[in-house]
């Protein structure tokens, strides 16, 4: 998790939502999914356990561009704002603690073409 590659058709401006668990959950990072939203919206194992995380900050990297933010226990996302060029590149995005150990990829990852 938190490694994709991507395409970016067009050079321009790009909002990423970077987030843990799917939007249309409402579900803040830190928090643990219940088990019906796991087997309805994430196609989890019926015997897995969620495991709440503490992040301290986010990053995201496309290109040579990297960013971090402070992420606070109320977010549901850390949002970026980037100034792109077209091609393909590998994205990174993280939600991380204060040691390795707490370094988590964000699942989901919503992006938006700004005018």
């Amino acid at each position: 998790t938190g490694k994709w590659y991507v395409r970016v058709e067009r050079p321009g401006t790009y909002r990423f939502g970077l987030r843990r668990w799917p939007a249309e959950i409402g579900l803040l990072i830190a928090e643990c999914v219940s088990e019906e939203d796991a087997r309805s919206h994430i196609y989890a194992p019926p015997d897995i356990q969620c495991q709440a995380i503490h992040p301290t900050s986010a990053r995201l990297k496309l290109f040579e561009h990297e960013q971090t933010q402070s992420v606070s226990p109320g977010d549901q996302e850390a949002t970026f704002v980037m100034d792109l060029p077209a091609g393909v590149t590998q994205m990174e995005a993280w939600f991380m603690g204060d040691t390795p150990e707490e370094q988590q990829g964000a699942y989901y990852v919503y992006v938006e073409r700004l005018p």
